[in-house]
């Protein structure tokens, strides 16, 4: 069975392309990423069903 190995490096210009698009996006939203204040995308406690049943 044939296995890829992981790349290393993304493809010329993809970080570029990614960092353009986040921009629209925030921008569309009116958020930031990493903005304590607005954030985009803010972490939530890790939370399971298994936790919530206390039975």
């Amino acid at each position: 069975m044939a296995t890829t190995k992981p790349a290393k490096k993304l493809p010329k210009g993809l970080m570029d392309e990614i960092q353009d698009a986040v921009k629209i996006l925030e921008k569309e939203l009116g958020k930031n990423f990493g903005d304590n204040e607005n954030p985009i995308a803010r972490q939530r406690p890790l939370r399971c069903c298994c936790l919530d049943a206390r039975g």
